[in-house]
């Protein structure tokens, strides 16, 4: 029998929903839930350099008519989940201009925090760069759009040699439908931008650099089905190295995340290329030069439904993979609507624990992040609905994936 972690989300919902109820304490794994009264959604979670946490989400506000607004919201924790500070930017409530989603965070060799994302306007969304002190203060922060007509949504951030910000963007555009471009560290001015195009891209939240400050990163690409692709390009340069298909193009596929993995990455997505027609998780294995060096569906948690691969992060002895499925109570042990689940694989897909950790509420639970921290247990982040409410929710577990 698989062995299913169950978690009763009532009773934490009473003490843990907001940040300023949140029960303190040490425990070395915790569950912890995030809300200040709209709805709250989650996009990733980091160790920080003094032990603590740093999530990452949005907050989405409704008004009287109905229309929707948008703030970054930051929580910074303990490493036990307990509240030091929560900010929203912009921190009024009323209605702004600045109307902000954040998409993924970049610590930084000061202590504080560099987000990307976009600001959202009523034509349109430019790509929006805010950095943070390590106590939340706004240090700086831009609306930049690149000149462009289009919507720029920012996707992900990284400090190159030059000590300066690299940023990458989609672009809502099917010919042009990447942007790669160096900022000045300190006025956040564009030095150069350079687009690329293949079709009409989501990509993931991540850019990584290799010793020759050459630039990787990976999403998916939509034309007649969609497809995961590797992208290698020289900064400043129009021509990417490479611009690589690593999926099946017959197949509609997904790439959500990706992470470094010995000389290569790894990444994880969804597929429908399956034998009953739903949707498992995609698992690769690629070199440095892109090439495909191992490939496996994953579907671990048994129900012949839909499964998506969130995160993906490399731990002791293989790779964490952090998964959302549709599930019903009556099969496997599910919890209803949708679960968060935790599967180990080695460098071949192969499980490395019998059964996925299987958690969640009897809601919709969709998964955000998942990152090995410092002392090898495992960091999860996610969003869960309680009763039309999207709350962020933070867990903690051991090193194999099991709540004490």
């Amino acid at each position: 029998m698989k062995k299913i972690l169950y978690l009763s989300l009532t009773a934490l919902l009473a003490s843990c929903l907001s940040e300023k109820n949140a029960d303190p304490g040490t425990p070395s794994t915790f569950v912890r839930y995030f809300n200040g009264g709209n709805n709250d959604f989650a996009q990733l979670a980091e160790e920080t350099s003094d032990k603590g946490i740093i999530i990452l989400g949005t907050t989405e506000i409704t008004d009287e008519d109905l229309t929707k607004r948008y703030k970054i919201k930051l929580v910074k924790t303990d490493e036990y989940g307990n509240v030091i500070w929560s900010n929203v930017y912009p921190a009024d409530f009323a209605k702004t201009a600045e109307n902000l989603r954040g998409r993924s965070l970049l610590q930084l060799a000061s202590g504080g925090f560099i987000v990307i994302g976009e600001n959202v306007l009523p034509s349109k969304s430019d790509m929006h760069i805010i950095e943070v002190s390590a106590d939340g203060a706004i240090v700086t922060q831009k609306t930049i759009d690149f000149g462009s007509t289009l919507s720029i949504h920012g996707a992900a951030i990284q400090v190159n040699s030059n000590g300066n910000y690299l940023v990458l963007g989609a672009i809502e555009d099917n010919t042009d439908n990447m942007l790669l471009a160096e900022l000045d560290k300190s006025s956040l001015v564009v030095l150069w931008a350079k687009k690329y195009g293949a079709g009409t891209s989501s990509l993931s939240g991540k850019i990584f650099l290799d010793a020759s400050d050459n630039v990787f990163w990976s999403g998916t690409v939509t034309r007649s089905s969609s497809d995961v692709r590797l992208v290698k390009t020289a900064q400043n340069s129009l021509n990417t190295l490479f611009d690589l298909p690593i999926g099946a193009p017959e197949f509609e596929e997904t790439g959500n995340d990706i992470c470094r993995y010995g000389n290569g990455f790894a990444v994880v997505g969804t597929t429908n290329q399956t034998t009953i027609g739903d949707q498992d998780i995609l698992f690769k294995i690629l070199a440095d030069d892109g090439s495909v060096l191992y490939s496996n569906n994953l579907a671990p948690y048994g129900f012949g439904d839909t499964d998506v691969g969130n995160s993906i992060t490399t731990v002791r002895g293989g790779l964490a993979i952090l998964g959302t499925a549709k599930t019903v109570p009556a099969t496997e042990g599910g919890r209803g609507l949708e679960d968060y689940y935790l599967i180990k694989v080695d460098a071949f897909g192969n499980q490395v624990w019998p059964a996925p950790r299987i958690f969640g509420s009897k809601n919709k639970d969709t998964g955000a992040s998942v990152r090995q921290m410092s002392d090898g247990s495992l960091l999860v982040l996610g969003t869960t609905d309680f009763g039309g409410v999207n709350t962020m929710m933070l867990m903690k577990t051991d090193s194999e994936g099991n709540i004490e």
